[in-house]
């Protein structure tokens, strides 16, 4: 089933919502992105702790709303990446004011970021195209059924081709690779498994206060139309 033009009218200020909130993840983690963590020994870039919330949002919406809104969701979040490198270009090449004391330290720490960037880009696009698609391909698989699994089969996989590529090309030369791919791994498998109630949370939450049942993945789900 795919949801009618009055459900989809229904739901399109939460659809803005999360698509808000989605690019502001990303912004985040390409702000954050940088910065060099240590966690009970692992080392990672803080974009670690942001990123798991993008695969939460992409999964939602497609449960929700389903692949093509989903995919649309990682495309515009493609966009917002590419908007947020040329705006921090054009901001680099502004000198700064004569009273203004941090420009070779904001220089240094933006300077970096466009690499990380290029590399949060290309590892964003591949592994959220990679997750819509494996999503998909687990519920075709359990006949709509697990979403647990579909969940953390396809964001576990994504986590891992994110993490090679941001790593590689956002850190190679600078640090050791093997030394942030593990802890970076580890740390976004950890928080795609914690992930997993607030997905079925937040579906359950749509589904109910929405009355929206196009997507339920079994017929218990039924209890959730009262």
């Amino acid at each position: 089933m795919t949801l009618t033009k009055s459900e989809l009218e229904k739901l399109q200020p939460l659809l803005l919502l999360l698509t808000a909130i989605f690019s502001g993840v990303l912004i985040c983690g390409v702000a954050l992105g940088s910065k060099l963590i240590g966690i009970a020994g692992v080392i990672a870039s803080a974009s670690a702790l942001t990123y798991p919330v993008t695969f939460l949002i992409t999964d939602t919406v497609a449960e929700i709303w389903g692949k093509d809104h989903a995919r649309r969701l990682v495309i515009n979040g493609f966009f917002v990446l590419v908007a947020g490198f040329v705006i921090i270009q054009i901001i680099l090449l502004i000198p700064g004011s004569d009273v203004w004391k941090n420009e070779e330290g904001f220089n240094e720490t933006f300077g970096l970021s466009l690499r990380l960037i290029l590399a949060g880009t290309i590892a964003y696009l591949i592994s959220q195209v990679h997750d819509v698609w494996a999503f998909h391909f687990w519920k075709k698989l359990t006949k709509g059924k697990h979403l647990w699994i579909r969940n953390n089969a396809s964001t576990s996989v994504s986590q891992l081709i994110d993490t090679a590529i941001f790593v590689g090309l956002g850190f190679g030369g600078i640090v050791p690779f093997w030394d942030v791919f593990v802890g970076q791994f580890i740390l976004k498998v950890s928080f795609a498994l914690c992930d997993t109630p607030f997905v079925y949370i937040l579906v359950a939450y749509i589904r109910k206060r929405y009355n929206v049942h196009a997507h339920l993945e079994s017929p218990v789900d039924s209890s959730l139309k009262s």
